[in-house]
This record gives C-alpha cells, sequence and structure tokens, in this order.
C-alpha cells in the first residue's frame, strides 16, 4: 500500500464526519442567505478536506491584532488543563505563525487546526453548542468564512492534524514516519508518527525538524497508539 491510498483513504473518512458537522452547524447557526460548502477540490492526495465556509464579516487583508483571537497557546491550554482530551504531543509552530489566530475541526479520527500567519486578523464566532461532537468547539471556532487552501497557497497560513491511528494509517506510519518525520514534497505536508503539517509558506525541512522535536514526548503516549 502507498502513499496515495493511504491519504485517499484518510480524506474519504473525513469527508463523511464533515457532512455531519455541516448538518449539526446549519442547524445550530443558520444566517440569512448563507450556505456551507465541503467539496473536494481535486481526487489526489493533495485535496485536503474543505472547511465549512460562509459568507461572514471577516475580510482578507486585515493586519491588525484580532480582539477574540483564539492562538495556539489557547488551545495548549485547554489541552494541558485536561478541558479538552488529546493523547498526544503538542509541538511547537513555526516562527511567524506562534501567535496567529487558529481555527479547528473535528472528525471521527482527526483534530485539525488551521492556524493564521500572525497578524493576519480573521476570526468566527465560537459554537460552545457543538461540545457534544468535541469540547474543543467550546474554545477555537470553526473555519466559517475562511478560505483556507488559499491562505495557504499564499503562505498566510499552515495546518496541523492531530490524528487517531486506525490499521491502514499505523502501517504505513510505523514504516515510514515513525523514527524520522516523512516529507511529501509534492503535497507540502510533513508526518510524524500521528501529527502532521500542511504548509506552502514554511520549508518543510522546518516543519519536519518541529514535529521530530516531540519524540521525547511519546513515552507517555497509550501502548494503543503506538
Amino acid at each position: 500500500m502507498n502513499l496515495l491510498n493511504i491519504l485517499a483513504a484518510y480524506f474519504n473518512r473525513r469527508l463523511l464526519l464533515g457532512l455531519a458537522t455541516a448538518i449539526m452547524v446549519s442547524a445550530c447557526d443558520r444566517p440569512n442567505s448563507q450556505t456551507y460548502s465541503f467539496d473536494w477540490q481535486s481526487s489526489s492526495p493533495a485535496s485536503h478536506y474543505q472547511p465549512t465556509t460562509h459568507n461572514g464579516s471577516m475580510t482578507e487583508g486585515d493586519t491588525q491584532p484580532a480582539k477574540d483571537c483564539v492562538t495556539w497557546e489557547k488551545f495548549t491550554a485547554v489541552v494541558k488543563s485536561g478541558e479538552v482530551a488529546l493523547n498526544l504531543p503538542i509541538p511547537e509552530l513555526p516562527n511567524g505563525f506562534k501567535h496567529g489566530c487558529i481555527f479547528a475541526d473535528v472528525d471521527v479520527h482527526t483534530l485539525n487546526i488551521y492556524v493564521l500567519k500572525d497578524g493576519l486578523q480573521k476570526t468566527a464566532r465560537l459554537h460552545a453548542e457543538l461540545a457534544q461532537l468535541h469540547p474543543l468547539y467550546k474554545f477555537v471556532p470553526l473555519p466559517q468564512g475562511l478560505d483556507v487552501f488559499k491562505l495557504i497557497d499564499r503562505g498566510q497560513a499552515l495546518i496541523v492534524m492531530f490524528d487517531s491511528p486506525d490499521q491502514i494509517d499505523k502501517w504505513f506510519i510505523q514504516k515510514n514516519a515513525w523514527d524520522q518525520a516523512y516529507i511529501d514534497q509534492e503535497n507540502d505536508t510533513v508526518m510524524f508518527r500521528y501529527i502532521y503539517m500542511h504548509s506552502k509558506g514554511i520549508p518543510l525541512d522546518e516543519l519536519a525538524r518541529l514535529l521530530e522535536a516531540t519524540s521525547s514526548q511519546w513515552d507517555a503516549v497509550s501502548a494503543d497508539i503506538k
């Protein structure tokens, strides 16, 4: 089984919960004349999940600090406090993204954090009513009104994915990405064990270094994941 098959299966399983989340969000918050989209851009491994989008008040190019910006520091704090359970190490972010606004969505297997470049103001309201799906929604907004992959193409965003292993990706990762990070140059993605980073604005070698720096923290990870 090759990387193409691994990533295809990975994104197929994400699509199912993406549709379920769209229904939940639509039922909880249905603004006038606004739509939700979970369309794919292509069928290749570079086709990442398209986050929930709808017309909003956010404007591109505003570089003022966001008043209600949730940062990586906040995400790390709620995990350390136990308010959000995450049985994986949390890597450091590269320079230029350490203080950026973050957004998140959660599917059956993966917690996905979208990180904007420092100073890029884009905010969205929290959907605390979706805490029944995952407690992270009480603290981090969905990426509504945000074309994450357009921002990635501009070097203005990156994605950190925390995966729960299944038999498909567990085999691949233990073979290819356990002792050192696996760099997928074609798809601008780095994976180390069950953490992925996707970016076009940061050298992939730098992302690999940041992910590999979590090695010593994996001793505390559940044996089921290893």
